[in-house]
């Protein structure tokens, strides 16, 4: 949320602001070592610590990750697919086998 205000107040003050509003403004740049870029990576730091620790205190599941799909799954889907019977089912079916080939299998 911060970043979009600041995006916000840059896109208004950019080109019209004095030099201090410029100079502020390099916060949004993650590569700048002024004042106010380094204050911002402290507070983006101190926001994801903060919402960390919350998590963990609230016993949040941390991982996120999507349940991979194996190959059983995939059969699964397609067989019923196959029960289906139409062509828009079939098409289905062949987008499903082609980008399971072609983005790879769970664990590789």
């Amino acid at each position: 949320y911060i970043r979009i205000l600041l995006n916000l107040v840059s896109d208004r003050f950019k080109s019209c602001g004095t030099a201090e509003t410029r100079l502020s403004l390099t916060a949004l740049d993650s590569y700048a070592n002024t004042e106010a870029a380094v204050w911002f990576k402290r507070v983006k730091r101190k926001m994801v610590r903060t919402i960390f620790q919350r998590s963990m205190s609230s016993g949040e599941e941390m991982d996120k990750s999507e349940t991979p799909l194996y190959l059983e799954h995939i059969k699964a889907v397609c067989r019923a697919y196959g029960r289906e019977g139409s062509a828009e089912a079939a098409l289905r079916k062949l987008a499903i086998k082609c980008l399971w080939q072609g983005a790879g299998r769970a664990s590789e």
